[in-house]
């Protein structure tokens, strides 16, 4: 969760100081150096909060499989809270191997992240933690109301989960486009993991992070 830790840090540091919404937040753009070093890369398609372009709301900019619904709408008038789902949807791709919505078709991803669900995480992939599950619920909500308020509200709940925590009622009300679990017992397995505070080691595919 370092990883993400640090880049959820950088798109706060960029909107709390600029109100900058990157809006192509995937694994491609962000970087590790030898040394260890996160970055984002590709600021490309960046905004500021209110920022309009001539004929923008024509065209949808962006990677389908990573960009929040209201971008894959066409909204324009975007806050921080795109890039908590594009976030989510490249922490879904690295714990489970599967890219949101995976389609030649670009239409019916972009169909997808609108109205569309994926199966939960711990049914890919039964090493990711309950809490890991309900961060990823809670970060991919399809109305941007549902997820994180902030980047602070956001980064202290990753920094929970990567204390291997859960996050109880944090995932409740709305609709996400995280499918809900089916594996049986996964409410009382949360409601251990609370008592417990048992780290989980989550392997990815070319790194593991200790959560």
């Amino acid at each position: 969760m370092k990883i993400i830790l640090t880049v959820a840090g950088a798109l706060e540091h960029a909107w709390n100081k600029a109100k900058l919404v990157h809006r192509d937040i995937k694994p491609e753009n962000i970087m590790i150096e030898d040394d260890g070093t996160v970055k984002v890369a590709d600021l490309g398609l960046a905004r500021m909060a209110g920022h309009k372009r001539q004929m923008e709301s024509l065209t949808v900019e962006g990677t389908p499989n990573y960009m929040s619904p209201e971008q894959a709408r066409g909204i324009t008038n975007l806050d921080c809270r795109t890039d908590m789902y594009s976030l989510g949807a490249t922490l879904y791709h690295l714990l489970t191997g599967k890219i949101p919505f995976d389609d030649p078709d670009q239409m019916k991803v972009i169909q997808g992240q609108v109205n569309g669900f994926l199966p939960y995480p711990r049914e890919l992939n039964r090493s990711i933690s309950i809490g890991v599950a309900q961060l990823l619920t809670k970060l991919m909500m399809k109305d941007p109301d549902d997820r994180y308020d902030d980047w602070s509200e956001a980064t202290a709940e990753i920094k929970k989960v990567a204390a291997g925590r859960v996050m109880l009622s944090k995932t409740s009300g709305g609709t996400s486009t995280i499918s809900q679990p089916q594996v049986k017992g996964e409410s009382e397995a949360a409601a251990r993991r609370v008592k417990q505070h048992v780290p989980i080691f989550i392997r990815l595919p070319f790194w593991t992070l200790v959560l």
